[in-house]
């Protein structure tokens, strides 16, 4: 990525963005905008997310959880230990 601190939960994010359908490999998909839908945030935040320059807002978390199809559970150790640097 960017050599930024929350590389590895951008990487994680991405990777299970793309197992729950959403086409990010796929230039012009709009797959950033539906998951910014989805997650009910904008688009801005959700790009901060996957470019590694922030984790989502700790309101969202189970918003994220859904449409990634993960548990809240796992959501929130991952985000937990980027905020750490883990």
């Amino acid at each position: 990525m960017n050599g930024t601190k929350y590389e590895d939960f951008a990487l994680w994010v991405r990777r299970r963005a793309l197992r729950a359908g959403y086409a990010l490999d796929v230039p012009r998909s709009g797959a950033v905008s539906e998951l910014s839908a989805d997650v009910g945030t904008a688009i801005y935040n959700v790009s901060r997310v996957l470019n590694a320059h922030r984790i989502p807002a700790y309101g969202s978390w189970s918003a994220w959880a859904a449409a990634l199809g993960v548990s809240e559970e796992l959501f929130r150790r991952k985000a937990k230990a980027a905020l750490r640097g883990q």
